[in-house]
């Protein structure tokens, strides 16, 4: 192996970019054993900011210029605790079109954790019904310290496709140290 390809998504959670896209920390010599992410005798690096959390991911390089798969995404890495238990709510793309099929078919309901917490999301219409109810346990995805993406593809509990319209998602996360609950709404489109 020639390098080790480092890169980061994550910083403030209000920042769709950031939370969304992947950016290249450096291409690390193979010789060079650690690197530490944050540490300013690298190249472009600096402290990051407190109560942040940030996922990384690292792919080999060889002499020839060949790269290898991505490593698996580990949990995030906060730089502090946030007093907050539920922050950072949103979802993206919205409105949607479940029409669409892969990533465009479907919305993301993102929001950051301060402790691994149970979490439920329920999905309302417009009239108030409950459309869709969506757990999420301690520590797995929607449920894990950090930031968590929650897809939701305009299903209703039956399977069925919801109407176009306005929906209203209820995120409640009950951590050790208490209860937060966040309202965001949601369009779908056809």
């Amino acid at each position: 192996m020639a390098a080790y390809e480092v890169q980061e998504r994550g910083g403030d959670p209000k920042s769709l970019t950031e939370t969304v896209i992947w950016r290249t920390l450096n291409l690390v010599p193979s010789r060079l054993t650690t690197y530490n992410v944050g540490d300013p005798t690298f190249p472009g690096e600096g402290p990051r900011m407190p109560g942040q959390y940030f996922s990384y991911r690292v792919r080999a390089i060889s002499g020839a210029g060949v790269a290898s798969n991505w490593s698996p995404l580990a949990a995030s890495a906060g730089t502090g605790v946030s007093a907050s238990i539920l922050s950072a709510v949103s979802n993206y793309p919205n409105p949607f079109d479940s029409r669409k099929g892969g990533e465009m078919g479907r919305t993301k309901i993102t929001y950051t954790l301060n402790a691994d917490s149970d979490v439920t999301i329920t999905i309302y219409d417009a009239l108030g019904y409950l459309v869709k109810t969506i757990t999420c346990g301690p520590g797995s995805e929607g449920g894990k310290t950090g930031a968590n993406f929650v897809p939701w593809d305009g299903r209703n509990d039956a399977g069925v496709f919801v109407s176009k319209g306005g929906y209203t998602a209820r995120i409640k996360a009950k951590a050790p140290g208490g209860t937060a609950t966040a309202i965001r709404k949601i369009g779908v489109i056809h």
